[in-house]
């Protein structure tokens, strides 16, 4: 599916840009995806630049 196709659905897109900094300190990110995904998220961008590349592997592991 191309991000630019219209759902088949007629619903809107929605995309999560997920940056942990901007998060509260308790805030778990797991869970924030899996209620935006029972909500009907479609897609997530992690934004982590003071991160890692292997922080950042993990965390995507972790939410696929």
């Amino acid at each position: 599916m191309r991000w630019l196709e219209p759902d088949p659905d007629g619903r809107p897109r929605l995309l999560l840009l997920l940056t942990r900094a901007l998060l509260p300190p308790s805030a778990d990110p797991l869970a924030l995806v899996a209620r935006c995904a029972e909500a009907g998220l479609d897609a997530v961008q992690i934004r982590e630049k003071e991160a890692r590349a292997a922080e950042v592997i993990e965390l995507v592991e972790a939410l696929r």
